[in-house]
């Protein structure tokens, strides 16, 4: 919007006053252009923009008392006194973006701020959801947001605290018969077989979906069955917590013809259990690093 000429220059030329130059240039401005775009007027919080003074700029208050044009794209909102860029939230407030955001919008219209300007999130991520002051939260594709959280985990996966991870079940089709098959499972779903380490990730584990469900305690491929020769297959350690059955490890107590290498979690209880491939459910618990959705 264009700028209202000095009604009064008068004024101007008696007192010392910092826009009174703004002002004289804007006149002569006018009048050399005579053009009729010179009697309109800025808008509340707006100033002239310099060099020509035919247009209005958002404006902010310096330390020196003077006011100043906010940078492209960003306003002053009502009750701040710092220009940033803005969005307006569904129920009419606006809103400032945090530092590292973009005014954006979701594919139905909505204003968010965005970690990128032009696609809202990076490459190869999409709007899961956002937050309470419209700050977009971008997850990998294949993973969703835990509600109340920006954490992203993958699809039937849930952030535990108790892990501080994503833990979830993995059906599968194929039985297998290795540790190293065993890994793969996770793997095709990219996280790690679960490791657990005190009592609180165990009864987490109880009952429900991991009834039944093998765990990440293996026998290793090139070890013969030992009672305490089981590993953590995620970094290849000996277990500091553990829950068995009552006489459990037992290797089947030998009437089997194939080594029990195997640990599940038993019925409710999610007391241990070593079994063979032949013995397995068709399901094993993995776990997987929560991605942040908001740290941009």
């Amino acid at each position: 919007m264009a700028p209202q000429v000095l009604q009064d220059r008068g004024q101007c030329d008696q007192k010392n006053d910092p826009k009174c130059q703004q002002l004289k240039d804007l006149d002569i401005h006018c009048k050399a252009v005579n053009t009729t775009g010179c009697t309109l007027s800025c808008g509340e919080n707006e100033i002239r923009k310099a060099p020509d003074f035919t247009f209005c700029c958002p404006a902010y208050e310096k330390e020196n008392g003077q006011k100043a044009c906010c940078p492209d794209g960003e306003r002053v909102i009502p009750g701040a006194k710092e220009c940033c860029a803005t969005i307006t939230l569904p129920k009419g407030k606006q809103v400032c973006c945090p530092k590292k955001t973009f005014p954006g919008n979701d594919k139905n219209g909505i204003e968010l701020c965005c970690p990128e300007k032009e696609s809202c999130c990076p490459e190869g991520q999409e709007i899961a959801t956002s937050s309470a002051e419209g700050v977009a939260i971008c997850c990998p594709k294949g993973m969703t947001v835990i509600d109340g959280t920006s954490k992203c985990c993958l699809n039937d996966f849930d952030y535990t605290d108790v892990f501080g991870k994503c833990v979830g079940v993995v059906n599968f089709d194929r039985i297998p018969t290795s540790t190293k098959e065993l890994m793969q499972l996770c793997a095709d779903k990219k996280s790690s077989p679960v490791k657990i380490e005190n009592e609180d990730q165990n009864k987490y584990l109880r009952g429900g979906k991991f009834r039944n469900a093998l765990i990440g305690l293996a026998i290793p491929d090139d070890q013969e069955w030992a009672e305490d020769g089981f590993r953590w297959l995620v970094d290849g350690s000996k277990p500091t917590f553990v829950n068995w059955v009552a006489e459990e490890p037992n290797n089947g107590d030998g009437m089997s013809d194939e080594i029990e290498r195997f640990v599940l979690l038993h019925n409710k209880g999610s007391k241990w259990k070593d079994v063979s491939s032949t013995d397995i459910e068709p399901f094993i618990i993995c776990m997987a690093e929560a991605h942040e959705g908001s740290e941009y």
